[in-house]
């Protein structure tokens, strides 16, 4: 028997709540599932926005 492990707990507001419950309907997925992807998409949207700072711009550091 497979043994579940909570890796990370989140806080969420009541109304994001509602939405995730309706997207759970919607996508037959669980909600773990669905932060997951959210989760993914944050990371990956982020990341995005750090290689397009770092295309245009130079870090120096001044001592």
């Amino acid at each position: 028997m497979k043994k579940k492990v909570i890796i990370k707990t989140i806080r969420l507001r009541k109304a994001d709540l509602e939405r995730l419950e309706r997207l759970k309907q919607l996508t037959g997925k669980s909600l773990s599932e669905i932060v997951r992807e959210a989760v993914k998409k944050y990371h990956r949207q982020k990341e995005r926005e750090e290689r397009k700072i770092r295309k245009h711009y130079i870090e120096i550091e001044i001592e």
